[in-house]
């Protein structure tokens, strides 16, 4: 692929000078006058054709750029679109509240800008401390692919958005207003608007048990006399906390739970007895429950169910990366192996080797298991929301019959598959979440990358602070080194470890030019769980 250059010229008009072939190809046409675009800024623009100029070449005016505060660093892709022509894509990652989230989750954040070169533009992580709503500008950290290295900066408002983290309703809205569809899992769920959203579709309603709200003593009494064995769950719930499974046999009762990782087991004798201690569990903390009747999923005296994660693609299309099956530790009443003690295995050995099925049937299971979720992922879009990344939990019963046990819509593991050795489908599913991002700020087709190239000016030395994620076995000789490389510089010794970051942090005086050189002779390792990530910000 040809690389163009975006060269930056001092000028006081406001021109973008390219020639007819080039204008051609990126269809301006016959637009004269309009506006730059970057994420939510703009600044008027009037084009010139000239040319004397390269083919791969364009001559833009600095003081657009700084007004736009495009990062000269990225490589771009330009789109015109109503008759705008708009530099990109600019993704968002929201992290959270606090900008510490954003260095403490340094290396969780390059797992998504590790195949840059398909992505281009400005990955740009923030969070809400530092967000402008004036001048609709936010501080947070970019990614500078010339460096490898994560620069905070303030910037406009991104294009579309990847959140990461929960916002208050207030926010939510406020974010609404800007991005409509464009802010990527705009809407989560908990597990009783979902049974809601897709009680009206029948296909669905056939996978889901029976649910119902917990309301009081009353409508639990009814409801484990009609099924006899029920499941008791708080509709936020995660990681399988805070479940009961409440059965009833010959009027004595048994309640089960997981407590301090440990199955626990009260038994009733009466139903009093039973209905005090449920109050007890669920009227003293202000959470809603739902109850469903008990789907027989344990062999062997294990919970097993299906974790079939859909993500969608570069295209906006549902796809499957993730399908793994969770096994529980012995007479658990959750497969969830963070408090079970259970393990992952892949789904295919727990069809042959546990459900005792053959080939093909092992083969149909796993294509219906992808194929209902990716029907349900569809129906829940047809609900009206935002969604682009989901996690189903399935179950195949003593009968063969394949049902949904819950539905993750916030921030499932991605990780599941790195216990199988399949460490690349944690990246795969990242690469997949940001390329969607990018598809929704509309450079799905783009093709022509740009480099931007600055005027060259005599550098200014200026006080930096590198905050770097090592991993924690490397990090005494990490330390030793950098100290090593102050003194051949002969600057002074300031590298210490920052503990609540949990991070090596160096302050550093110089130009740009020696601070980029610094960098480069400090970096770690090569692959992505062992290599340093290093952010950037001057001070």
């Amino acid at each position: 692929m040809c690389l163009y250059n975006i060269r930056l010229i001092n000028t006081d008009e406001t021109k973008l000078k390219l020639n007819s072939s080039l204008n051609a190809k990126l269809q301006i046409n016959q637009i004269k006058y309009t506006n730059l675009r970057f994420g939510h800024r703009v600044t008027e623009v009037s084009i010139e054709i000239d040319d004397s100029l390269k083919d791969n070449e364009i001559l833009l005016a600095e003081s657009l750029v700084d007004k736009l505060k495009l990062p000269v660093e990225c490589r771009y892709n330009i789109l015109v679109k109503n008759n705008e022509l708009i530099f990109g894509p600019f993704i968002g990652i929201f992290l959270g509240e606090k900008e510490t989230v954003v260095l403490k989750k340094l290396r969780f954040l390059n797992s998504y800008i590790l195949r840059y070169q398909e992505i281009n533009g400005v990955v740009f992580a923030f969070t809400l401390e530092n967000i402008n709503k004036a001048d609709l500008l936010v501080e947070g950290y970019y990614y500078n692919p010339k460096l490898d290295t994560w620069e905070k900066a303030t910037l406009p408002f991104p294009a579309a958005i990847y959140k990461r983290s929960t916002f208050t309703k207030e926010w939510r809205e406020y974010f609404g207003i800007f991005y409509g569809n464009k802010l990527f899992n705009y809407n989560t769920f908990d597990k009783w608007n979902m049974y809601e959203r897709l009680q009206q579709f029948p296909e669905a309603l056939d996978l889901l048990p029976r649910t119902v709200l917990y309301q009081d003593s009353e409508n639990l009494v009814d409801f484990l006399n009609e099924w006899g064995n029920i499941y008791i769950k708080p509709i936020n719930g995660k990681k399988g906390l805070g479940i009961f499974n409440v059965l009833k046999e010959d009027n004595k009762y048994c309640v089960k739970t997981r407590e301090k990782e440990a199955n626990v087991q009260w038994d009733f004798l009466n139903e009093d007895e039973l209905l005090t201690f449920m109050r007890s569990k669920l009227e003293t903390k202000g959470i809603t429950y739902i109850m469903q009747n008990t789907i027989d999923i344990h062999i062997n005296q294990k919970v097993l169910d299906f974790r079939v994660g859909m993500d969608k693609d570069k295209h906006g299309n549902w796809q499957n990366i993730m399908l793994v099956s969770r096994i529980s530790g012995e007479n658990s009443i959750v497969s969830n192996r963070a408090i079970s003690g259970g393990e992952i295995q892949r789904v295919s050995d727990v069809l042959k080797n546990i459900y005792g099925y053959e080939e093909e049937k092992v083969k149909f299971y796993e294509r219906e298991l992808v194929r209902n979720a990716k029907l349900v992922s569809e129906f829940l879009e047809r609900t009206g929301l935002l969604i682009g990344k989901l996690a189903f939990d399935f179950a195949i019963d003593t009968n063969g019959r394949i049902w949904i046990i819950e539905i993750n819509s916030r921030y499932p593991d991605d990780s599941l598959a790195n216990k199988l050795g399949d460490k690349d489908v944690y990246f795969d599913i990242h690469h997949s979440n940001i390329m969607y991002t990018k598809f929704l700020t509309g450079f799905e087709k783009a093709s022509t990358d740009f480099e931007v190239v600055p005027i060259e000016r005599v550098p200014e030395p200026k006080n930096y602070k590198l905050i770097i994620a090592i991993p924690v076995k490397e990090r005494k000789n990490y330390i030793n080194n950098i100290r090593q490389e102050l003194q051949k510089i002969g600057y002074p010794e300031k590298v210490s470890y920052n503990t609540d970051l949990k991070k090596v942090e160096i302050e550093f005086y110089g130009t740009r030019m020696e601070l980029d050189r610094f960098i480069e002779n400090i970096k770690f390792g090569v692959e992505h769980r062992q290599k340093s990530i290093i952010s950037v910000k001057e001070v």
